[in-house]
């Protein structure tokens, strides 16, 4: 059995890891555009975190049947008709739950 320090001291190196991974800033030395050109990676991750590409939004209606569903960096766009929904540009792969939130809140899906 561990001792309560050891348990301790794990318990804190599990939370400064998840607070680290929560407060990632982009890095004080920006890469260089060659660097972003040549590394996808790299692109993603410094576009998703200053564009804004994984952070909520609220729905606006724009115009009749014409509803902005996207996420503070990118764009979707949910038509409306009697038939069913279109829903146009869907983002990123974690900006898929922020999408059926902003349409539950436009009180558009059950």
């Amino acid at each position: 059995m561990k001792s309560s320090v050891e348990l301790i001291g794990m318990a804190a190196l599990v939370l400064l890891v998840c607070v680290s991974a929560n407060t990632q800033e982009l890095p004080k030395n920006p890469p260089t555009k060659e660097q972003l050109a040549n590394d996808n990676k790299l692109f993603m991750t410094v576009a998703n975190k200053a564009l804004k590409w994984d952070e909520p939004a609220e729905p606006v209606k724009i115009v009749g049947p014409l509803y902005f569903v996207g996420t503070q960096g990118l764009s979707s766009w949910l038509f409306t008709t009697p038939q069913g929904h279109i829903l146009l540009n869907t983002g990123t792969p974690k900006s898929g739950p922020m999408i059926a939130e902003s349409i539950r809140k436009a009180q558009l899906l059950e």
